[in-house]
């Protein structure tokens, strides 16, 4: 019974790589050929993070792994964005922190700021790990195309998948919210102690969830928006 049980984890962990890989092919496909469209709509954030910490929990247990989150939003506050695109790229960065991490504990961490020019209140959504972290001169490999580091410098991490989850997941960042405005996937990391991987997407704060404030959002970060997918090189 045991040996056909882990033979039947090892079928569905291959499953699953195998419909990543898949899923990857096409959002790369799609954003080469800007037919990748959002469907950005006001969302909670605690569906947001639910929908996420359900899918982690699980896997980081399983490592021995501290899964917790941090929300320091007003409960009232909401998200302008594609729900599944948001929920990718956290599940994305998440996946990776498991990845890096040994011992010690993944942090999912919402906090408020505002944008560079100042007009738009953001938030900041941030996977901190205190795994292996990155050296300094792989950081700018991580969102390349096909980008993988190289492995013999990290201690007993199993690299799978293409190199394709980053760039998408900075791509799908930089539709949300454009580089100009502060978006796209920041990195700070120390090597040997942890990383932090964060980026911003539009906030609606209690005051602001009006009619007229929706739709100055919606002109500003319309639905049909694709942009050239210059960060694939």
């Amino acid at each position: 019974i045991e040996s056909v049980r882990k033979a039947l984890k090892i079928a569905i962990k291959s499953g699953r790589i195998l419909q990543h890989m898949i899923n990857d092919r096409l959002d790369f496909s799609q954003i080469t050929n800007k037919t990748l469209r959002l469907t950005n709509r006001v969302i909670s954030v605690e569906t947001v993070i639910s929908n996420v910490s359900k899918l982690i929990k699980f896997q980081a247990k399983q490592k021995g792994l501290v899964f917790s989150i941090e929300n320091f939003l007003d409960r009232r506050a909401a998200l302008y964005a594609d729900p599944l695109r948001v929920q990718q790229i956290l599940i994305n960065l998440l996946g990776n922190a498991l990845k890096f991490t040994r011992r010690g504990k993944i942090t999912l961490k919402i906090t408020s700021h505002k944008s560079c020019d100042g007009e738009e209140e953001l938030a900041k959504l941030s996977v901190i790990d205190t795994g292996q972290g990155i050296k300094d001169e792989d950081i700018p490999k991580l969102f390349r195309l096909f980008g993988k580091l190289e492995m013999s410098d990290y201690d007993n991490v199993q690299h799978t998948g293409v190199g394709l989850g980053l760039a998408i997941s900075q791509n799908l960042a930089l539709m949300i919210l454009p580089n100009e405005s502060g978006g796209g996937i920041k990195v700070r990391s120390v090597f040997g102690e942890g990383s932090e991987f964060y980026f911003s997407i539009p906030l609606i704060t209690d005051d602001q969830n009006t009619e007229e404030f929706q739709e100055n959002l919606e002109t500003k970060f319309p639905d049909a928006r694709c942009m050239e997918p210059a960060l694939f090189i």
